[in-house]
């Protein structure tokens, strides 16, 4: 697993505990079986997105695994892009509609995208996030 934006790695040490082998890294080598996306989506700037999608389809391989969790729209509301470009300000961060994620990843086929749950005891759920789980 590839834990992309890692931060301070709370998420890599959740999916290593559960016997997945992680590395935290900015840059990923190609032809990856899944690649791990908890928090530098959604600190995109909106031109910025297909550029980023273009290099995770790359490092995919057939039938690789991409996972993105962001911030939800519908309850941390984010400016529409255009104000974004205007201002140059991400005010914190993107959110986004479970349905502008499968948008933004419509080249890979999603496997799931909903709300994150907030009741799966020992994981990090949280009402403000969207998830979404694509094949390539």
């Amino acid at each position: 697993m590839l834990d992309v934006g890692c931060g301070n790695g709370r998420n890599g040490a959740w999916l290593a505990e559960r016997g997945a082998d992680v590395v935290g890294v900015d840059l990923a080598a190609p032809l990856l079986d899944a690649v791990y996306d908890s928090g530098c989506f959604h600190h995109l700037a909106p031109h910025r997105r297909i550029t980023y999608r273009e290099r995770i389809l790359l490092l995919l391989a057939p039938g690789g695994r991409y996972a993105v969790v962001a911030f939800a729209q519908e309850n941390q509301p984010s400016p529409p892009d255009r104000e974004v470009l205007t201002s140059g300000d991400l005010g914190g961060g993107m959110s986004f509609l479970v349905e502008d994620l499968e948008r933004i990843f419509a080249p890979l086929r999603p496997v799931e995208v909903r709300r994150v749950r907030d009741d799966v005891p020992g994981t990090f759920g949280a009402d403000f996030l969207n998830a979404g789980l694509f094949e390539a």
